[in-house]
């Protein structure tokens, strides 16, 4: 099951108020609105404008606004940002041990042919879809 972390959540409820304006938001502005701690959002709003989703711009008037439509961004987009791990089973974890391994009749569906459906889903689905 992929559950969506608490930075995929925040990110998602930034870039659904973002898509009502066509300007530039503070920091401040975007806390006022939605009552999310302030450091938090930051931090989140400076990872998205990082990977190229939200335009920053310093001073007065600036803030942060979306880079491109909605419809130009799928919902694996976001997730892979802040949700590194969306593996499907744990063995698809380079790290993971399974003491199973060689019993295992299973692993293959979820890791090859679940997974890649579940990616191509995911990149399939935009923004637009998700949050109007």
């Amino acid at each position: 099951m992929i559950v969506l972390n608490k930075d995929t959540e925040y990110a998602l409820l930034m870039i659904g108020l973002l898509a009502d304006h066509d300007k530039f938001l503070s920091i401040t502005e975007i806390v006022q609105k939605t009552g999310m701690p302030k450091r938090y959002l930051a931090r989140i709003a400076t990872e998205l404008a990082g990977c190229g989703l939200l335009d920053s711009k310093e001073g007065v008037n600036g803030g942060f606004k979306l880079k491109s439509d909605l419809s130009k961004i799928s919902l694996y987009d976001v997730l892979s940002i802040f949700d590194k791990d969306l593996d499907v089973v744990n063995c698809e974890s380079h790290t993971f041990k399974c003491k199973f391994r060689e019993l295992c009749r299973h692993k293959w569906f979820f890791m090859f042919k679940f997974s890649s459906r579940l990616k191509r889903y995911l990149q399939s689905v935009s923004l637009d879809e998700v949050i109007r």
